[in-house]
């Protein structure tokens, strides 16, 4: 039977208030893309050699999963790199103020899973800690973080892999692990959640490298800035890392990004607004792991990130 593509992008209702007219320069929104891409490898900006992550995604998997499973995975991934690697000087380095607003990672693509064992190899062998990320539920190895390292001891093992510039998936996929997370969370209550916002106008701007970065810097900052909260340690250190929950949402702009996230500080919800620097642009929102109960009546006119 022939498959039908549906398209994903479309809203039934918006997600906090009426749909704002004004839009970015979607000319603005990929200059800044590939300002921040070509910074981060090069890293020619401030610093000589800066210390940066670095995030490898299969590429035949960004081809089957929704864009709301890759943010997912991908971030998970960071943030378990981080946490591992809590006490080593240069992620304490690179998670602490003023450098929290500043960090760097790159987002890189290999062809599938032997590629992406073939890279976990060599970057034991060449003693570079790092996090293989396997989404449980489908038993799939999806993605690869390192920890934060000066570019010039680790970019050898990543300069033959590409840039991930491939453009979000404009169709359902074929396999969504977001389907089986979401049900297990709506039955347990106490189960601690990460959630995050990304901006549509982006996603329809930006390459996947570029949002999956954004999704990972709001992430990995929420979790560093509250490593001390009870729910934080809990929800990185549990039995079973590899479980840890995040849901992915999203809104149409950058008004309903900043209105969430006033209303986030009116319930108290600790939360990550991340800002694009120089740029000043808050491009996704991350809140601190929270039992799923206390998140949910916020986010309860917010759509999920399909």
């Amino acid at each position: 039977m022939a498959s039908i593509l549906v398209p994903r992008w479309s809203f039934k209702k918006p997600c906090l208030g009426p749909v704002t007219k004004r839009r970015p320069d979607p000319s603005f929104l990929l200059a800044t893309a590939a300002r921040m891409e070509s910074s981060a490898v090069s890293g020619s900006t401030a610093t000589e050699d800066p210390v940066v992550q670095y995030l490898v995604l299969r590429r035949d998997l960004i081809d089957s999963l929704s864009l709301g499973s890759v943010l997912r995975q991908g971030s998970s991934a960071a943030v378990a790199a981080i946490w591992e690697n809590r006490d080593d000087p240069f992620t304490i380095f690179y998670c602490s103020p003023p450098n929290v607003d500043s960090m760097r990672k790159v987002t890189l693509e290999v062809k599938g899973e032997a590629q992406i064992l073939n890279l976990s190899e060599k970057l034991k062998n060449g003693g570079i800690a790092h996090k293989l990320w396997t989404e449980e539920s489908h038993k799939l190895l999806v993605c690869l973080a390192s920890k934060p390292c000066q570019k010039s001891v680790v970019s050898s093992f990543f300069k033959k892999l590409k840039l991930c510039s491939a453009v979000p998936r404009t169709t359902l996929p074929l396999i969504d692990p977001s389907s089986t997370d979401e049900a297990t969370q709506s039955t347990k209550a106490d189960k601690l959640v990460q959630y995050l916002v990304v901006r549509r106008d982006i996603m329809e701007t930006w390459p996947l490298g570029s949002i999956v970065t954004q999704a990972c810097h709001a992430s990995v900052a929420a979790i560093w800035e509250h490593k001390e909260d009870p729910h934080t340690i809990n929800y990185c250190s549990s039995s079973n890392p590899d479980s840890t929950s995040k849901v992915i949402f999203e809104v149409n702009s950058e008004d309903e990004m900043t209105r969430l996230s006033d209303k986030l500080k009116e319930g108290a919800i600790a939360h990550k607004l991340w800002i694009e620097q120089p740029e000043n642009i808050p491009t996704c929102l991350a809140t601190k792991p929270y039992p799923e109960p206390l998140l949910s009546s916020s986010f309860n006119e917010t759509n999920l990130c399909k």
